[in-house]
């Protein structure tokens, strides 16, 4: 019987059928624009109104989608799209991320591919400058298919209701990495201790500084950054400032060429007995030139420790203490974690990872107490922290 004059259906719902069969079938597929609602009307043998309807049924479902003067489209997600997945997609890792890329998210995707080869798989990266309307990116990679998506660096500006949204209509597994309101079952790490690895970093940093005799201690913060990327940092250093009983000295800088000129200026009085605990490697490197403009000696005058271990941090003049950023954990736990949501199971972590100091020239440990003394202050302050967190590695 032809489908478009099936009994006991209403007009507009044999319409929907119709174009449901479309779907099924493969005449339409993901991102496809249908004919004018007019062609529609004289191929199915009914009126403009009915077509219509039936559109506004299968939008309403979000199987089609209305984009403004350009027309009706298929909108990925629905189980009943026919999407044929080229040979190989099973092994296919889509990574998307913002560009242009800091030296930390280049790291972090060097270290993915390392992850992805490891387990005999492959990255499809893809770079977006918005995830403004989410599903056009995902409906792209719904067509290609994939083993998993994978969001490791999104922004808190991205639109997280969105995507939350899109994760459900799509039959790929996502894996984020941050916990954000609703993305939290998708992120590698559980939410408890999510951002404690970097927590406890910068506790370390503090403590470190205390031990080689700094009393000026200042967390240096990059402004561009949303207050919760950096709530997890600022809560440890202000507990630490408050048990030593000295002063918090909190610091935003933008990462303009002069704004560390200023944040040096505003800190002239300090200097001889100031330290700074850097957001990452390249605040830190650029603090380390504003240090060398303004005739300031690293680390006599103004001591430095980063964050990351990129490679800026070697490549520094003088060579810039930093705390190991784990790549190695974290690419590896997300790629676990989708290769067991692909199969219908779970793989968050569920204890933090330490993130070790290497210790370099520009935070004075190795003139002030010695390199071999800097390093067992280190290993005394890492079981201290352990025990504190009750005994997690």
């Amino acid at each position: 019987m032809n489908h478009y004059t099936e009994p006991g259906k209403f007009a507009y719902q044999r319409v929907r059928t119709a174009i449901e069969t479309m779907l099924t079938h493969g005449e339409l597929t993901v991102g496809d624009r249908l004919p004018p609602i007019r062609e529609l009307a004289v191929r199915f043998g009914c009126n403009y109104h009915t077509v219509r309807k039936g559109l506004e049924s299968l939008i309403n479902d979000s199987l089609l989608e209305s984009r403004t003067g350009s027309g009706v489209f298929v909108r990925a997600g629905s189980r009943t799209l026919a999407v044929t997945v080229p040979p190989g997609a099973e092994t296919v890792l889509a990574v998307i991320c913002h560009p242009p890329m800091l030296p930390n998210d280049s790291q972090f995707i060097a270290s993915l591919h390392e992850q992805a080869e490891k387990r005999h798989l492959n990255l499809e990266l893809h770079t977006v400058s918005s995830f403004s309307r989410p599903d056009r990116i995902f409906d792209r990679i719904a067509v290609r298919g994939c083993l998993a998506v994978l969001l490791p660096l999104l922004r808190s500006d991205d639109n997280i209701d969105e995507i939350a949204g899109c994760i459900g209509r799509y039959p790929m597994p996502f894996v984020v990495g941050t916990p954000f309101p609703g993305l939290e079952a998708y992120c590698y790490e559980s939410p408890e201790i999510f951002g404690l690895s970097t927590s406890r970093a910068v506790e370390a940093e503090f403590l470190y500084f205390r031990a080689l005799g700094f009393n000026n201690i200042v967390l240096l913060l990059p402004a561009d950054e949303a207050v919760r990327t950096v709530s997890s940092l600022i809560t440890p250093y202000m507990h630490r400032c408050a048990e030593a009983g000295v002063p918090m000295r909190l610091s935003l800088a933008e990462r303009l060429p002069d704004a560390l000129d200023r944040f040096l200026a505003g800190m002239a009085e300090l200097r001889g007995d100031l330290a700074v605990i850097c957001y990452d490697d390249e605040i830190a490197a650029r603090l380390i030139d504003s240090a060398r403009r303004r005739n300031w000696h690293v680390p006599d005058d103004v001591a430095l420790i980063g964050l990351g271990d990129t490679s800026l941090a070697a490549a520094t003049n003088p060579g810039l203490t930093s705390v190991v950023f784990p790549y190695e954990y974290v690419t590896g736990s997300m790629i676990d974690c989708a290769l067991a949501l692909s199969s219908g199971r779970s793989a968050q972590q569920h204890i933090p990872v330490w993130q070790p100091i290497v210790i370099r020239e520009s935070c004075g440990g190795a003139g002030r107490v010695g390199r071999e003394t800097a390093k067992e202050i280190l290993e005394q302050i890492r079981l201290q922290l352990q025990q504190e967190t009750g005994g997690k590695k």
